[in-house]
């Protein structure tokens, strides 16, 4: 049976993602890879608005309010924010303009207490970094996910108040995790314990109701690097939070429009 889902669904890119990968006609694939059609054979409305791949997330809410506003108009939805896509969900919710039109928002793989590796990175590569800056690319979004970070930039952040506030960690088996991710993995295990090969699951459960964990890695969570074995697992993860997202709809919402505007009352 297809998932009873009302609403639209917003999906949220992370870092470096575009609406698509690949050179001229040729395309491996857009960010969320094969998902938006997987969920669209549901009958479920989704879309996955495009905003700066490396530029911090006041910038890139801005954009994904944009975007919003012109494909849903004033109809409520879900949020579902994969890594960087979970702050961006979550600074967009903390406007009191946005927050009642959002039913749900679902962080998967979220740094909401940032990652050790961006520190790393941002340490490591910090002349690359200011080499990209001085040549004029936005590179905020890189440092906003280290740990010296992260905390500081989200302190002042409300949550919605009548949302569902979910997140999700990624804890694959290191047998299964894709190979080029399998270095970080072993990296941040030994300093941070379990994740996805990107994000401690501390850190990506740092934020929201903690749902079950997800055996997909951080690039198999939006069905990248996923053998085709693999695939069906990560279809199978989407259409359960497709359920429980569903489920939240009738019995813990109410829905009362005045006009163009929209109250939201949680438990009726």
């Amino acid at each position: 049976m297809s998932p009873r889902l009302k609403y639209p669904v917003v999906l949220c890119h992370g870092l470096f993602g575009t609406h698509k990968y690949g050179a001229g006609p040729i395309s491996a694939g857009d960010y969320f890879r094969g998902i938006l059609r997987e969920m669209r054979s549901w009958d479920v409305t989704v879309f996955a608005p495009r905003v700066h791949p490396t530029a911090g997330v006041y910038r890139r809410v801005w954009k994904l309010a944009e975007r919003i506003e012109t494909e849903l108009g004033d109809t409520p939805f879900h949020l579902v924010g994969h890594s960087m896509g979970g702050l961006d969900a979550r600074l967009l919710a903390s406007d009191p303009a946005w927050a009642d039109r959002i039913l749900s928002l679902t962080t998967i793989g979220t740094p909401h207490l940032g990652t050790s590796l961006a520190d790393m990175a941002t340490t490591r590569l910090k002349y690359l970094c200011t080499g990209l800056e001085w040549i004029g690319l936005d590179v905020d979004g890189i440092h906003q996910v280290s740990t010296r970070h992260t905390i500081r930039l989200t302190e002042d952040w409300t949550d919605p108040p009548h949302s569902a506030c979910f997140s999700i960690a990624g804890v694959p088996d290191p047998s299964t995790t894709f190979f080029g991710l399998r270095p970080s993995h072993h990296w941040i295990h030994k300093r941070e314990g379990p994740n996805d090969g990107l994000v401690p699951m501390e850190s990506a459960l740092g934020w929201g109701e903690p749902l079950p964990p997800w055996p997909h890695d951080h690039f198999r969570q939006i069905n990248w690097m996923a053998p085709r074995s693999a695939t069906a697992g990560v279809i199978a993860s989407y259409r359960n939070l497709v359920e429980r997202l569903a489920d939240i709809e009738p019995s813990h919402l109410k829905r009362v429009y005045v006009g163009q505007s929209l109250s939201l009352m949680a438990g009726q």
